[in-house]
């Protein structure tokens, strides 16, 4: 716990961006519960949130009824319109940290898997330095001149990637990681071959179905997913950076015909290709 740390009040900074009836805001504070059991059961909230554990213990429940223990070093979070459950230990003095950020801002995170939904809790090593960066970060949004305000989302950005990142220290230790980065290079490398992934994976000496679980665990993706995603992207590439024809690009992905490439391609991106490359010239 930093020095001094234990004595300060209840802080929380909310500061809206935009104009009067925006929903989008930046948030961020310091919160002692001591004495409280139920923090929160069954409750949706309208928008993100982040909060890190300095203090106490207790129970995080999501909306499936999976529990994990909340203890110092634990991260969990609230995400829009999805119910969760906190019960504190009262007996634990409950101190936390916490940022949140509008619909919009956490939407995209979501959608762009900055953030995990399917990973509600984090476990980290505590830190003080980390404890120091939430602090620095609601000063920093406290202080904040309203000129400058939009300039405080690349820092809770920054700030949200870190926490994500010494998360996945710790929960890869044992490899995973690198094994799913080593596929991901591979299926991004070579997207426009058809990719056996039974073979690939024995080429490695990877169990084919413990190497699906992991890599869907880590992408939300299952391995053929990710490999259609990724040529959908190559031909989307095709289709603004070249004059080839839909055929041609359909050809070079591998696909049997023009119409089962057009089929994919618009079920992923929800415009034909021709469609597609009309509405982005």
């Amino acid at each position: 716990m930093l020095s001094g740390m234990e004595s300060l009040p209840q802080q929380i900074v909310k500061r809206t961006m935009g104009g009067l009836s925006s929903r989008e805001q930046l948030g961020a504070g310091i919160m002692h519960k001591k004495g409280v059991r139920e923090d929160t059961f069954d409750r949706t909230f309208a928008i993100f949130a982040l909060v890190y554990v300095a203090r106490g213990r207790g129970v995080y429940t999501d909306h499936r009824g999976v529990s994990y223990d909340l203890k110092r070093g634990t991260v969990f979070q609230r995400f829009p319109g999805v119910p969760h459950s906190t019960l504190l230990d009262p007996e634990s003095d409950w101190m936390e940290f916490f940022i949140d950020m509008g619909p919009f801002l956490s939407g995209a995170l979501l959608e762009s898997r900055f953030i995990r939904e399917d990973r509600p809790v984090l476990s980290l090593k505590p830190e003080n330095r980390l404890e120091t960066r939430f602090y620095h970060y609601y000063r920093s949004l406290k202080e904040c001149p309203e000129r400058d305000l939009n300039r405080m989302v690349p820092e809770v950005l920054t700030l949200v990637n870190h926490i994500y990142a010494l998360a996945s220290e710790d929960h890869d230790a044992t490899g995973e990681r690198e094994m799913v980065d080593s596929a991901r290079n591979y299926f991004f490398g070579n997207c426009e071959k058809r990719i056996n992934i039974e073979e690939f994976c024995r080429e490695r000496g990877w169990g084919y179905e413990g190497f699906r679980k992991i890599f869907k665990k880590h992408t939300a993706l299952s391995p053929g997913q990710f490999i259609i995603q990724r040529r959908i992207d190559r031909a989307c590439e095709w289709l603004l950076a070249s004059e080839l024809s839909v055929r041609e690009i359909g050809d070079r992905l591998g696909y049997p015909s023009p119409y089962e490439f057009s089929h994919q391609f618009k079920k992923i991106t929800g415009s034909s290709p021709r469609e597609y490359r009309k509405s982005q010239l």
